[in-house]
């Protein structure tokens, strides 16, 4: 189990999260700019893992030594699990991702929404298989979450139906 050792660390990795998801919403605003051939897909989720992978390694404290960390684990069953999951993880689902933006019409901000409702399956998911105990008030906000991109959608469909119709 990981223990919060300060507050300032609380804070700092609540700053780093909020910056991430606005530097993550810019990719499918940006992907309209692009050509819609899938080739432009596959180069921009490429390049967009390839400089989160070189960042990690950048800002570890000592690089070589991280990565001669996961030359090592990669020689054990847990490493390969972790691998196989980075790859569904990572890649093929920003690749995935990429797709749904411009085959949805341009619509990046459903496409959006869909995506980040990742931490929904997250959730479930550490309950199956890692049987991890939620508390109540994650059961709460897994179910207020889920509602919300449920009523999103339905909100979203029922707008362009009657967008159609005038």
């Amino acid at each position: 189990m990981f223990i919060l050792r300060s507050r300032r660390e609380l804070l700092t990795g609540t700053g780093i999260g909020v910056i991430s998801a606005f530097m993550y919403s810019l990719a499918p605003l940006l992907i309209i700019f692009l050509d819609t051939r899938a080739l432009n897909s596959f180069i921009l989720a490429t390049v967009q893992e390839f400089v989160s992978w070189i960042l990690v390694v950048c800002l570890t404290n000592k690089p070589l030594k991280f990565l001669k960390q996961i030359w090592k684990n990669t020689k054990s069953m847990l490493g390969m699990i972790v691998i196989i999951a980075g790859i569904f993880g990572g890649p093929i689902a920003q690749v995935l991702y990429i797709l749904s933006i411009q085959l949805a019409a341009q619509m990046s901000a459903t496409a959006t929404v869909l995506v980040n409702i990742a931490p929904i399956f997250t959730t479930l998911l550490s309950r199956l298989l890692l049987e991890e105990r939620l508390s109540f008030i994650a059961w709460v906000g897994l179910l207020l979450t889920s509602l919300a991109v449920i009523g999103l959608e339905l909100f979203d469909k029922l707008l362009l139906s009657l967008i159609k119709q005038y």
